[in-house]
Order: C-alpha cells, then sequence, then structure tokens
C-alpha cells in the first residue's frame, strides 16, 4: 500500500515538475542560450556598484534609470554563461536602453559606415561619416546592396552574405590591410587591379608618402 501511495505522490511530483518548466510562474524567465529556469526577484531599490558604463549613442535612459534597469533585468544563466535581458530576453544584454528603445534601435537602419542608427542616407550624421558619404558611391548595385566603393566606381558587392558570385576575396568585414583599425565599411575603397580592396584614403596617404609597395 505504501509503495502505491509513493508512486502517486512520484507521479504527482513529476506532473508539478512538467508544468512548472512548460509554464513558467512569475518572477521566471527562460535562459535564451539553453532554456533553464531563471528566477527573476530583484529588490525594487537595487543599486549598482563598481564603475558605471559608457552610454552609447542613441541610448534611451539617462545614467541613473540605466543603472537601474540594468540592476534588475541583467541576467547571466549559471549553466551556459548567456548574458540577457530578463525583460526582453535580448543578448547579449542592452545597456542604455529600455526594451522597447532597443527594439526600435536593432529595427532601425543602420549607417553604412560605423553601423549606428542612421539619421538619412544611410548616414548617421556623424561629421567622419558624412564626409565619407561626400566622396562614397550612392548607386545600389544589382543586389540591392550599396557599394564600398568611391563616387562613380562601383566596385563587385563586397556583403559576406550576397549570393552574387564574384571574383573578389574580400567582404565588407575585412579589415583595410594598410590602416588595420577599421573594416571596409568603414570607408569608401578602391580596388586594384591585384583584386585587392583598401580604403580609398588610405591607398592615396601611402602613394603621397612615398610607400606605393
Amino acid at each position: 500500500m505504501w509503495r502505491l501511495h509513493w508512486c502517486r505522490m512520484r507521479q504527482d511530483s513529476l506532473q508539478l515538475s512538467e508544468a512548472f518548466f512548460d509554464a513558467l510562474p512569475l518572477g521566471f524567465v527562460r535562459c535564451p542560450g539553453c532554456s533553464v529556469p531563471i528566477e527573476t526577484l530583484v529588490d525594487d531599490n537595487v543599486s549598482t556598484l563598481g564603475p558605471m558604463q559608457e552610454m552609447p549613442r542613441g541610448a534611451t535612459l539617462d545614467i541613473a534609470g540605466a543603472e537601474k534597469h540594468k540592476g534588475c533585468n541583467r541576467f547571466r544563466c549559471l549553466q551556459c554563461s548567456t548574458e540577457f535581458c530578463s525583460g526582453c530576453s535580448a543578448s547579449p544584454y542592452h545597456y542604455g536602453f529600455d526594451c522597447d528603445g532597443w527594439s526600435n534601435h536593432v529595427a532601425a537602419q543602420r549607417c553604412r559606415f560605423c553601423g549606428d542608427v542612421a539619421v538619412s542616407d544611410g548616414c548617421c550624421g556623424n561629421e567622419e561619416c558624412k564626409r565619407y558619404l561626400s566622396f562614397a558611391c550612392k548607386k545600389p548595385l544589382e543586389c540591392g546592396h550599396l557599394s564600398c566603393g568611391v563616387e562613380g566606381e562601383q566596385l563587385p558587392c563586397l556583403e559576406p552574405e550576397c549570393t552574387l558570385s564574384t571574383d573578389i576575396t574580400a567582404t565588407a568585414d575585412d579589415w583595410c590591410m594598410i590602416c588595420y583599425v577599421a573594416p571596409l565599411r568603414g570607408a569608401p575603397c578602391v580596388l586594384l587591379g591585384c583584386k585587392h580592396v583598401f580604403h580609398a584614403e588610405c591607398l592615396k596617404a601611402r602613394i603621397v608618402n612615398g610607400r606605393p609597395g
């Protein structure tokens, strides 16, 4: 008789466990990395310790709001080490943005040079990016992507995900092999006869300085 009672108790316990994992109760979220349930109960008056992070461009929260949002919503899973926001499950955590602000930031058109949110003409409005735009090729390629070339010179598409075939091995994400400080998409480029691609200004500076090789 006791064995039957124990089996029923065990079955009830398993059903409760399955219900817990299928529909998490209030105060728990699922890790976006490994789906392990994580308790999110925190103190409403939480404050973070240590130095504050630099606010990102386009942030929707002030420093105080960003620190409070981080203290209440930033979690790291002990199972898989995924850092995420408990409010929207974004990973990694979006410091400086509330969840709606981060969603809008991600969906916004990006600057073709630096990747920040674009203001107009595919440019963020930063002075350096506006200068690049002034001599960049603005005509879309056949695939729909923008050329990384200078005005009047359409380079083959360098976007890594582009399906159009090309004999250029470089991609827009590769570093300029002259300056080594920015990817090729970071400034208008030129294509040499040897199929190498460099930032136009970097190549010009090298030639002017007497280092054409």
